[in-house]
């Protein structure tokens, strides 16, 4: 035998080996995705693919109606409307030898409902309130799911649990009316985190505060136009009632808030009290505004120092009297 012929007799024994080694090789499954997570109720897609080229079937075994669409290497299941909490398909594929390589898929099922955050109807200012924030949740397999609630208020933390129902009390003051409240549930199925979340606006009932009278000037000549303005907080809106020195000429405003005085007279300087009132309660602020003239007459000087200063005038007079009658002698 010639060296050629040696050549080929190993070249044959070599594509031989490579051959058995290849078609003898079990085929390798995928399936995706690997770990399904799941909503109770809806649809199901999970697609198997192979690395094999060479097989006699590839498919699906599951114990539910199901929907098959196929391509080179690959089929894909579809299950509509899952309504079983304990579902585990199969795929399976059968090599040209006639051995059979399967792949089974655990799919877990879940429900999850937005949170809900719970408040009293009318929350009032000094009360010790409850904010409650609940969620509901089952997960296959796992009794109670595995859930966090955290409540947040105007972006800080307000409380965090490990449970279904959150509780958060407090004292409920003023500052906490229109605080945006989010509760926030995290659930852990397996390796996947699903979040959901509440926003509300918390609205709390208080009585007026922070009253004050504002005006422009706090004296006046005789015959000009001035306005008197009160401000206050409250929930609700507070309405405003007025002591004035004189109701003669003046205008208060629709609203109660503004008092304008017209060719303004003597009988309109003195206390303009202002009273902001709801149904939690009043709140009082006074300015007082006189008149120029007025604010400069003796009238406001005080008794007594008028009579210091007449005394000490008659003291001044009588030294003087005594040093000229005696610069005469």
């Amino acid at each position: 035998m010639n060296v050629h012929g040696v050549y080929l007799q190993l070249l044959l024994v070599c594509l031989l080996c490579w051959t058995v080694l290849v078609y003898s090789k079990s085929c390798s499954l995928w399936v995706f995705p690997e770990h399904p997570v799941v909503p109770y109720g809806t649809d199901i897609v999970l697609n198997c693919s192979t690395s094999c080229v060479n097989y006699t079937s590839l498919d699906w075994e599951t114990s539910v109606r199901k929907n098959l669409s196929r391509g080179a290497q690959w089929v894909a299941l579809y299950i509509a409307n899952q309504t079983a909490w304990t579902l585990t398909p199969q795929c399976y594929l059968t090599q040209s030898d006639g051995s059979t390589v399967f792949s089974s898929v655990n799919i877990l099922f879940y429900t999850f409902s937005p949170p809900k955050i719970h408040l009293r109807d009318e929350i009032v200012a000094g009360r010790e309130e409850k904010v409650t924030c609940s969620v509901s949740s089952m997960v296959a397999g796992a009794t109670p799911p595995n859930v966090e609630l955290t409540l947040s208020g105007d972006g800080k933390v307000l409380a965090r649990n490990q449970n279904l129902v959150l509780e958060y009390v407090f004292t409920a003051g003023a500052n906490h009316d229109g605080m945006a409240l989010v509760c926030t549930a995290r659930l852990q199925v397996a390796n996947t985190t699903l979040r959901k979340n509440e926003t509300v606006s918390m609205m709390v009932f208080y009585q007026p505060t922070n009253t004050s009278v504002l005006t422009e000037r706090r004296t006046f000549q005789l015959g000009q136009n001035f306005t008197v303005r009160c401000r206050s907080a409250g929930n609700p809106v507070p309405s405003f009632t007025w002591r004035l020195p004189s109701n003669e000429s003046v205008e208060v405003a629709s609203d109660g808030k503004t008092v304008s005085v017209h060719s303004a007279r003597v009988v309109h300087s003195g206390t303009y009290e202002c009273n902001a009132t709801n149904r939690y309660g009043v709140s009082t602020a006074r300015a007082n505004i006189v008149e120029e003239s007025a604010s400069d007459s003796p009238k406001n000087v005080p008794p007594w120092a008028i009579a210091f200063i007449v005394l000490f005038l008659l003291g001044v007079i009588g030294v003087a009297a005594f040093l000229i009658r005696r610069a005469f002698i």
